[in-house]
């Protein structure tokens, strides 16, 4: 015998679903935000672009791995039509 969800059940599962991928997605944003942040504070502008492509710099490291990992939820959630 094969459980079958109802509809409401299927809808609200997808709903969780598009929940934690937003959520995530904010999370994101808000790291990238703030190692975005401290970047402008290194160079002394908080009203320039970041122009740093410093090789011994942690947080550059970490701001590049943050912006793929943003790009990439950005497209997953796209994938849901928002």
């Amino acid at each position: 015998m094969k459980l079958r969800c109802s509809p409401m059940m299927m809808m609200m599962m997808m709903m969780k679903a598009v929940y934690l991928q937003m959520s995530h997605l904010s999370s994101l944003e808000e790291r990238f935000s703030r190692l975005w942040t401290q970047c402008q504070r290194c160079q002394g502008s908080l009203h320039e672009d970041v122009l740093c492509t410093s090789r011994d710099c942690p947080i550059f490291y970490m701001r590049k791995k943050v912006q793929k990992d943003l790009n990439d939820q950005q497209r997953m959630v796209s994938r849901f039509g928002w």
